[in-house]
């Protein structure tokens, strides 16, 4: 049976599945976006999203590397572009020669 956890604001915090892993949530407003983490079962460290308060996905950061994915919109509101703002670096052994 899956539990579901609430703060005491009605929001989301955690979900435990049947096999007993928390999958943790939390949401934060900010000046000018939302905060929204999700730390997975046996980690420490959380993916972070930022949103507009329309709604719209404004950067995603990943736990292990911090590297970021950022979000832009058109004035309509459609998205216009989807930007990694860390490039990884090849290693030595990842280059082949041509």
């Amino acid at each position: 049976m899956f539990g579901l956890h609430y703060d005491e604001d009605g929001g989301l915090r955690h979900v435990t599945l049947p096999s007993g892993t928390r999958h943790s949530f939390a949401c934060q407003p900010s000046l000018g976006f939302l905060r929204v983490t999700y730390t997975p079962p046996g980690s420490a460290r959380a993916y972070v999203q930022h949103y507009s308060h329309s709604g719209a996905l404004l950067q995603t950061v990943f736990p292990v590397d911090g590297a970021r994915v950022i979000y832009r919109y058109h004035v309509s509101g459609k998205l216009a572009e989807v930007s990694p703002s860390i490039v990884p670096t090849l290693s030595n052994s990842e280059v082949t020669s041509v």
